[in-house]
């Protein structure tokens, strides 16, 4: 490090009050006013339409458990193997080429489209999974440098392909309500993992739990694929590259 962690998170904390400013200047058009129903209303109502998605009640089970497995393996067993491996500089690298992979994933899903969205951001999906079994293997840091772009590839496709389902094929009205159950299932494990991978990874080692869980992880997120309305659905914006 040249200026200190301390720096780095400050300029980090920046960049997202900078994008708070940004937003502030984004326009959207006015929503007429709806009547309330009740919070517990709500609710129910939310459910109902969050469980009558199949495809939605897939993915979001799988996000479970593979947010589980990246809360407690990667982010906090992960630093642990890192540090006895590969080094604390070499992971900052790590972190770096994921970022990285991320930001050019994101560039061209400007251009590229597929006619099965969500079945090719699961496929993506999986690709994290080689981050944590490299990390597991002990490899030398250009393997783990280079699973970490390729997870951040991945991951950006399975971003933003399941946020374009959701828009295209959730109805706008009940949007909002399935949103907040994908986030409350998606991330609610995250906590359970971070806890139990401490006595886990001290009953089989820390480098055994890296390798099982990017495993587990892969075949959780192809998982989601045999079932067919997650298979099958349609890109509704499909165009021709």
């Amino acid at each position: 490090m040249t200026a200190g962690g301390g720096w780095a998170i400050g300029v980090d904390a920046a960049s997202y009050l900078f994008a708070a400013v940004c937003m502030t200047r984004v326009a959207l058009p006015a929503v007429p006013a709806a009547g309330r129903a009740g919070i517990g209303r709500d609710i129910l109502a939310g459910w109902t339409e969050f469980r009558s998605l199949p495809w939605v009640v897939v993915i979001v089970s799988a996000f479970a458990l593979t947010n589980c497995i990246l809360g407690g393996v990667w982010l906090v067993l992960g630093p642990v193997i890192a540090r006895a491996t590969i080094g604390e500089t070499a992971w900052g690298v790590v972190l770096s080429a994921r970022a990285v992979g991320l930001l050019i994933m994101g560039v061209v899903l400007y251009r590229v489209t597929a006619r099965h969205l969500l079945a090719v951001s699961q496929l993506c999906a999986a690709l994290f999974a080689l981050q944590l079994i490299v990390l597991g293997l002990g490899l030398p840091a250009a393997w783990l440098i280079s699973a970490a772009f390729i997870g951040g590839l991945g991951s950006a496709v399975t971003a933003i392909g399941w946020e374009t389902s959701l828009q295209e094929h959730v109805p706008a009205a009940a949007l909002s309500r399935v949103s907040s159950y994908d986030s409350l299932g998606s991330f609610a494990a995250v906590p359970i993992g971070q806890i139990a991978v401490v006595p886990v990874a001290a009953a089989v080692g820390d480098a055994r739990l890296a390798v099982t869980g990017g495993i587990a992880y892969a075949l959780i997120s192809l998982g989601a694929l045999a079932f067919p309305s997650v298979r099958n659905l349609p890109h509704a914006r499909h165009s021709p590259a």
